[in-house]
């Protein structure tokens, strides 16, 4: 055979581009089920973008430093170091007062539960926890100041108090420094206050209700 014959055989042999072309999408059109799944499963995780944009959200703001709990300090108004948390952001603030003879962890549970939705404030009143030991005079106003304190140096414009026993007298004197700031009161197990009850509603701003409230789960 002549090399002009076995070339044209062997051009005979080979398959057309077209048939090559044909073959190939068979081959491909032959895994769609797959390459469906496959889309499907793309589309489905589409669906929950507002779980995977919150994760976002978070990974932002844990980069950022917000929202991550933070130790500070205030000046009450008779000088002493008034300590706190704070964990969370977000209006309005919800701001725990521990009572007599405790500190902010009182209040670790009530964190946990509220601080993925707002800013959360924990106070330590003077003599007790971190804060300052050497005060003149143990009052309540006294312990009013030290939450007025804190709420100025948070610049918290909207804050809803909760007080445990003692501290649900001092949230009652925070409130009346602050009236423009402070919302509701919650007081957990109050003591009861020295002042005539009448005295005492006419020191309230006029927005102030008060509670009280004894619930063990924090989420309710």
């Amino acid at each position: 055979m002549t090399p002009t014959a076995r070339a044209a055989a062997r051009r005979a042999k080979r398959p057309t581009r077209e048939a090559r072309g044909g073959h190939a999408q068979e081959s491909r059109g032959g895994d769609w089920p797959k390459r469906a799944a496959r889309r499907a499963a793309q589309e489905s995780r589409g669906g929950d973008w507002p779980k995977r944009a919150a994760g976002f959200l978070a990974a932002v703001l844990a980069v950022a430093g917000m929202g991550a709990p933070v130790d500070r300090s205030a000046v009450s108004a008779d000088g002493i170091e008034i300590s706190y948390r704070v964990e969370g952001a977000g209006e309005p603030a919800l701001v725990f007062v521990h009572g007599w003879a405790c500190d902010r962890s009182h209040w670790d549970a009530q964190v946990d539960a509220f601080s993925a939705r707002t800013k959360v404030v924990t106070i330590d009143l003077a003599g007790h926890g971190r804060s300052g030991k050497n005060r003149a005079s143990w009052t309540i106003p006294a312990f009013g100041a030290d939450i007025a304190a804190v709420l100025d140096r948070e610049d918290i414009r909207r804050a809803v108090l909760i007080g445990h026993s003692m501290g649900g007298s001092a949230i009652i004197e925070a409130a009346r420094l602050r009236p423009d700031v402070v919302r509701p009161l919650l007081r957990r197990r109050p003591v009861r206050l020295t002042l005539p009850e009448g005295l005492v509603r006419s020191r309230l701003p006029a927005h102030a209700g008060t509670s009280t409230f004894a619930r063990r789960d924090p989420s309710r």
